[in-house]
């Protein structure tokens, strides 16, 4: 099975923090009242970092670079390098990218990119 970011395909995905959803409790104080008010909101609170690596030229790095900005504000599934599918994936930001020349290598370059997500029901 591939690794992947909904269609894109990358060479490694590293899982950071993958959380699932729990749930979630609202609470809050009223102005000259004791104690506290709470309300349970519902299941939340799964948010998510990656970290995917791809291996290519320099040109289809630049490719695959544009193709994973284009996942943000979509839901994906994220393969990861371990085969486990990771379903309803709300990609919020990337948070870097960094492209390098492989040592030794005439033709290859690495890029690593961390992406950012929230499990949605």
């Amino acid at each position: 099975m591939a690794t992947t970011v909904g269609s894109v395909t990358c060479t490694l995905i590293e899982s950071l923090e993958p959380q699932e959803l729990v749930n979630r409790v609202d609470t809050w104080q009223v102005v000259g009242r004791d104690g506290y008010g709470a309300q349970l909101t519902g299941k939340g609170e799964a948010q998510a970092r990656w970290r995917l690596f791809h291996r290519d030229s320099s040109a289809n790095i630049d490719t695959w670079i544009s193709n994973i900005r284009d996942t943000v504000g979509t839901v994906v599934t994220i393969t990861d390098t371990a085969t486990t599918e990771h379903t309803n994936q709300l990609v919020q930001r990337i948070a870097r990218i960094y492209k390098r020349k492989v040592e030794g290598d005439s033709v290859d370059w690495w890029c690593d990119i961390w992406l950012h997500s929230v499990k949605v029901a």
